[in-house]
């Protein structure tokens, strides 16, 4: 995936790759799978496609506004762009998150 001329920080998050924009985390890895973080409506429109479900990176613990790709997803090219574009467009456009304050 191109990334080129989207700001962004690393982290690891869960034992892997994590990224963010201003502070709000919208793509990483976990375990063997790639998640996007989607506006409501994007995300509603995601789950409806074969091969995208819900977030759960705990049991009972999903998380609302994003999806796991299956590797279908991930070799469709087009969709795989037009995903990614929608999760930086969502993402950056939520306000910056603040830090958290250290005890």
């Amino acid at each position: 995936m191109n990334l080129n001329g989207v700001e962004y920080v690393p982290k690891r998050m869960f034992g892997k790759d994590a990224y963010f924009i201003n502070r709000n985390m919208f793509t990483g890895v976990h375990l063997s799978s790639i998640f996007l973080r989607l506006s409501p409506e994007d995300r509603e429109e995601a789950l409806s496609l074969e091969g995208i479900i819900e977030y759960e990176p705990r049991s009972g613990l999903v998380m609302r506004e994003y999806v796991v790709l299956s590797y279908s997803i991930l070799s469709n090219k087009l969709l795989l762009t037009d995903l990614f574009q929608k999760s930086i467009r969502y993402v950056s456009s939520l306000p910056p998150k603040e830090p958290k304050k250290k005890k």
